[in-house]
């Protein structure tokens, strides 16, 4: 045994006589009912929060009524066609699949022609008018000229361009395999 635990047994009965004063726990309990009121008090960070969050879920379901109120009562340039918003919804999801594929397969494309620059760049022209006729569509889809037909060749067009760059691929890459002789007069057919 060393000297320090030797000392505490000898002791212990004098150590265990000594207890906290009634004075050192009603200062604690003070201490711990005045920062429960200031939790609950209006400069307290917690309360902050608990209004911040009160008023985000207010002007959440606030405008969710706003949104079903308008849409029940409005004499606007969708009420006739209740198919147009879903077509609207059809648009916007094809656009987010065809806009992620051509993405992915125009990046493909740039890393496979990274020595051709020719074939980029009329590949690229061929994109950047097909681009130009997908805005001319999207103004006349502005105009609300016959929208059905307008949706259904901006859809086409995505697919277009996205057959496009897949052909593009596949020749590539069969050109790459050895199936297509290599040639100069050789053309990749569009």
């Amino acid at each position: 045994m060393d000297k320090l635990e030797k000392f505490i047994k000898q002791n212990r009965v004098s150590f265990d006589a000594l207890e906290p004063s009634p004075q050192l726990w009603y200062g604690v309990s003070e201490r711990s009912s005045v920062r429960r009121i200031e939790m609950l008090s209006l400069n307290s960070p917690l309360f902050k929060w608990a209004v911040r969050i009160a008023a985000a879920v207010v002007i959440f379901v606030a405008s969710y009524y706003w949104h079903d109120f308008q849409s029940q009562h409005s004499g606007g340039k969708y009420a006739d066609d209740q198919s147009t918003p879903s077509l609207l919804t059809d648009l916007l999801e094809a656009g987010y699949y065809y806009t992620a594929k051509i993405n992915v397969e125009t990046e493909r494309f740039y890393m496979a022609t990274a020595d051709n620059s020719t074939l980029r760049e009329e590949i690229q022209t061929e994109l950047d008018e097909l681009d130009q006729e997908f805005f001319k569509l999207k103004e006349d889809l502005m105009d609300n000229a016959d929208n059905e037909d307008v949706i259904a060749a901006m859809i086409q067009t995505y697919r277009l361009k996205l057959s496009i760059l897949q052909d593009i691929m596949s020749q590539l890459q069969s050109e790459k395999s050895g199936k297509i002789p290599n040639d100069e007069n050789k053309h990749i057919n569009i």
